[in-house]
């Protein structure tokens, strides 16, 4: 079920999301792809009571991900 939709920054291009939530993960799926190449697929996993993005290895962009869930946190909760 799609919880949000959501725009990300990756390397300064703005790239819209949508966020479905399945079991007890997020899956943030690209609605358009970057210049200069393709916007990563996603999942994030609750992992004690936090948000934990996975297969992402920048730390910004981790941070990112975790600010836009706590921004998002009434659809997130409301999806479970």
């Amino acid at each position: 079920m799609m919880l949000y939709a959501t725009t990300l920054m990756i390397d300064d291009f703005a790239v819209p999301y949508q966020v479905y939530k399945e079991g007890n993960r997020l899956f943030f799926k690209p609605m358009a792809l970057v210049q200069n190449g393709a916007a990563p697929l996603f999942w994030v996993a609750e992992i004690g009571g936090l948000w934990e993005p996975m297969n992402i290895q920048d730390e910004q962009f981790k941070a990112q991900i975790k600010d836009n869930i706590a921004q998002h946190q009434a659809e997130v909760r409301a999806g479970r």
